[in-house]
Order: C-alpha cells, then structure tokens, then sequence
C-alpha cells in the first residue's frame, strides 16, 4: 500500500481537481494546508471528493483545507476527504483535518464537510468552521447530509461507528430532510463522544413527518434494535427548522434511542 506524505503547502487555484479512485494506504499531510480544493462537473461520477473511493485499511490524517468548494449535484456520496470510504471489516481511520475558510458543499444527497456516507469508519479530531454561515453551506437536494457526515451505516462485520472530538461551527446544513449539524442519518452502532456543533442553522425544506432536521443527528435509525451513545456533546446557538416548524431538535427521527451521558446532552 501507497504512503503519501505532504512536503508544503498546496495551493490548487481553483483548478478543478479529479477525485482519486480506490486510495489504499496512508495520507500524511504533515499538518500542511490545501487550499482552493474545487470540484465541479456533470460527470463527477456518484463519489466525489480529494478521494472519491479509498479500501480497507486506509489512514488519512494531520492535514488542513482552506477554501473548499464542491458542486456535485449528480453525485450521490460527496464529502471534502472522501465520497465512499469502503465499508469492508477493514477499518478506515480519518483524524486530524481541519476546513476552514469558505466552505461550500453541494450534492445530490449523502454530504458532509468531510464523509459523504461511512461505515465502519472511525474518524477523531475532525473540524470545520465555515467563518460565517451565511455564505458556508453543506447542502444536499435529496435527504442526509450533515457537518461532518452526510450518512452511516455498519461494516460488513457490524462494527460501530464513531466520531470522537469532532466539532462543525458557522455553517447552514439544509436540504428536504435528514440533516444533523454532526450527521444526517446516523444508521446501526454509532458513537458521538466529546462533539460541539456552535453558530449552526439545520434547514429542513421537508414540512410533512417524520421531521428529521437536528443538531446533531438528523434522524436516528434503529433498524435492528440497536442504541446510539452519546456522551459530552454540546450545541451552542443552534437552530433547527423543518418546513415552518421551528421546534429544537437535537435527534430526530421515527425510531429513536440514544443514550445521552455527560454535560451538554
């Protein structure tokens, strides 16, 4: 497998860059800077990102984006880092990344800052700060998209899904429905532990039930009986809305169980 290593700074200009398909290995980028990441196009495929696809066992880590702007509205899987990392029982580990600038995300559904949909993922100390959330959107024009991950689901093995340290500020999320200032859908095992969202509009354009715009996960599945957990997660000036209605959520969703501990939830 690849080890990719950043030397400096990166400075795209805009140019429109290509999703890399089917990464496998370590991306290191030193706590370097990418700046001017723009993604763009009718014919992006339906997983679009710095990678659109990475395998089993990939480390992406230690690395900064400044100015991301991506229009995918005929992609299904969009995300800064990462369209579709593979849900295979080999885990993919995504830490240390920090967005901030103009952030820009569109997509047909599944979209977050940094993941369109993760399964059997795990992902710490992710960030991103858009500076003034009425110019820096994730949106998505079907359902799921959120500030850090658009969708979950589990691993061919059933692993759990987590973020840890994970903090999403200054952003409007909108679309019709599931929309979380942390994760659209958070689907099967899901862990949130010592997550923020602050200064974060959650838009949803759906008006009819179930509503499913939160702060933090825009709607919980549980599908097989299982529990989310959430411990120490906090959301400061957030506000959520579906259709007219303006009532604050903080999960949503038709089947709900989480287990909140900790200050803040």
């Amino acid at each position: 497998d690849s080890v990719v290593e950043l030397i400096d700074n990166v400075d795209l200009k805009n140019a429109p860059w290509t999703p890399i398909e089917g990464f496998a290995g370590t991306f290191d980028g030193k706590d370097f800077t990418i700046s001017n990441l723009t993604i763009a196009g009718d014919s992006l495929g339906d997983k679009v990102g710095l990678f659109a696809t990475t395998g089993g066992g990939v480390m992406i880590r230690n690395l900064k984006f400044d100015n991301v702007s991506i229009t995918a509205t005929g992609s299904d899987y969009v995300g800064t880092i990462v369209g579709l990392p593979t849900t295979a029982d080999n885990t993919t580990m995504i830490s240390n990344i920090a967005i901030t600038g103009s952030v820009n995300i569109h997509g047909k559904k599944y979209t977050g800052a940094f993941i369109g949909q993760m399964g059997c993922v795990g992902v710490c100390d992710l960030s991103v700060d858009g500076g003034d959330k009425a110019t820096s959107t994730i949106q998505t024009d079907g359902k799921q998209a959120g500030g850090i991950v658009g969708t979950s689901v589990s691993g061919s093995g059933g692993y759990r899904v987590f973020l840890y340290n994970c903090s999403a500020k200054n952003l409007t999320i909108t679309g019709p429905e599931q929309l979380g200032g942390l994760v659209g859908r958070g689907f099967i095992q899901m862990s949130l532990i010592n997550c923020s969202v602050e200064n974060v509009d959650v838009i949803g354009t759906k008006t009819v039930d179930p509503q499913t715009a939160a702060a933090f996960i825009g709607e919980v599945y549980n599908a097989y009986g299982v529990e989310r957990f959430v411990f120490n997660c906090t959301a400061t000036d957030v506000t959520t809305k579906n259709g007219e209605d303006t009532t604050y959520r903080e999960f949503a969703g038709p089947a709900m169980t989480v287990t909140a501990v900790g200050s803040g939830v």
